[in-house]
């Protein structure tokens, strides 16, 4: 659904991909989103 949203009623973009990141000396696997939307034109 926030696909839908975001690539047909907005016009933008959004990828996801898994990522491992380190967080207070801990490794955690998890996704990581990259929503791209148009700036509005005045």
């Amino acid at each position: 659904m926030a696909y839908k949203i975001i690539t047909e009623r907005m016009n933008g973009k959004i990828f996801v991909k898994n990522m491992t990141f380190e967080y207070d000396k801990k490794t955690f696997i998890g996704a990581e989103f990259n929503i791209i939307l148009p700036i509005a034109k005045k």
